[in-house]
């Protein structure tokens, strides 16, 4: 599958996610444990064409198809997973840790694309939390910044280590692993 069109589909499918996210609990793709389970979702056990159906809308194509609404061609990213966030989705160019963000119903560029500086490389994918974004480079440096409309770089962060692997989120912590050391970020005290 040709990258402009993997990128138009997931778009497609985020934007679907988010919806229902707003309202059932389910922030994330596979649920909020990740793991396909909400224990705070409802649904109904039973709906026809008349019953228990919210909306509909007709998809457009053949089959299974869904409708690309809009595409980037240049520069997407190649390993790292787009972010959607903050009325803005996220992705960085190729393998690189140049960052940009679209609004995610028009394509419309918000933002970059911007390489951040002091970052060498990018194989994990953007996460968010607070009114950030963080943006961890292979070469051991996370640029945080803040989310749209601003994007200024907040801070700049380098430990002695090699990053491939996406930061995790939970609470207040932050989890980054390095090829020599898992890392747990958070500004209370020492256990």
């Amino acid at each position: 599958m040709r990258t402009d069109a993997a990128i138009a589909l997931f778009v497609f499918l985020l934007n679907l996610s988010a919806l229902s996210a707003a309202e059932s609990g389910w922030p994330a793709w596979r649920g909020p444990n990740a793991n396909g389970f909400s224990a705070d979702a409802v649904p109904p056990v039973e709906w026809d064409e008349n019953t228990n159906i919210r909306w509909k809308t007709a998809v457009p194509g053949r089959g299974m198809s869904s409708p690309i609404v809009w595409k980037i061609t240049r520069d997407t990213s190649y390993v790292p997973s787009p972010l959607l966030a903050y009325g803005g989705l996220y992705y960085l160019k190729g393998n690189e840790a140049t960052l940009s963000c679209v609004d995610p119903a028009s394509g419309k560029a918000l933002f970059g694309p911007k390489a951040l500086e002091g970052c060498a490389g990018a194989y994990a994918s953007p996460v968010a939390a607070d009114g950030r974004v963080y943006v961890t480079a292979r070469n051991g440096v996370t640029a945080v910044l803040k989310a749209a409309p601003g994007h200024e770089v907040l801070a700049t962060n380098r430990l002695d280590d090699s990053f491939t692997a996406s930061a995790a989120l939970a609470g207040s912590e932050l989890f980054l692993r390095g090829l020599k050391s898992l890392y747990c970020i958070s500004a209370g005290p020492k256990p």
